[in-house]
């Protein structure tokens, strides 16, 4: 068994063994590796530029061809996979480009090894000046040495109230 320094396991919530320990009884330490990553946050703030300007380079350069790929959008009817997800994405960025404007906020990102995901609430402003600000959040992994995302997800907040009939 290989042992990374300074590697500690997990074996109950807030219990850790130390890597002597961990190494002594054959269990397999890893090191968590979860961080920011300013890459990806710029790749998902290219992705509403890209909107934005109906530019459908993101699209080609961003999305998995893999058959695990998967979109969940705000209309029940998009629930997507595979390649579907491509063509779907491309024809958004067609229908909304130089038509809709696109700025992001509270965007973040975070990569472990060749795992990324992140999430932001774009504001779209629609050409009569409504405002909507769906929740959106994503998934990425490295192929080649690239990001490629392999799952998204946007919605609209409901308040629960109002979802379940329950408003006073």
């Amino acid at each position: 068994m290989t042992q990374r320094p300074g590697a500690f396991a997990t074996t109950a919530p807030g219990r850790t063994i130390s890597p002597s320990l961990g190494q002594w009884a054959g269990i397999q330490l890893v090191r968590n590796t979860m961080r920011a990553s300013t890459e990806l946050r710029n790749i998902i703030e290219g992705w509403f530029e890209s909107v934005a300007k109906g530019d459908l380079s993101w699209a080609e350069r961003h999305i998995s061809r893999r058959a695990g790929v998967r979109l969940v959008g705000t209309d029940p009817a998009e629930w997507l996979e595979g390649p579907q997800v491509a063509e779907f994405l491309k024809e958004e960025v067609k229908a909304l480009g130089n038509v809709v404007q696109v700025s992001c906020r509270d965007t973040e990102a975070y990569q472990e090894d060749s795992v990324g995901w992140g999430l932001s609430t774009p504001i779209l402003t629609l050409p009569n000046g409504k405002q909507i600000a769906p929740r959106w959040s994503a998934v990425f992994h490295q192929e080649d040495g690239e990001w490629k995302l392999v799952q998204l997800h946007a919605s609209v907040g409901v308040a629960n109230e109002a979802l379940l009939g329950m408003e006073g």
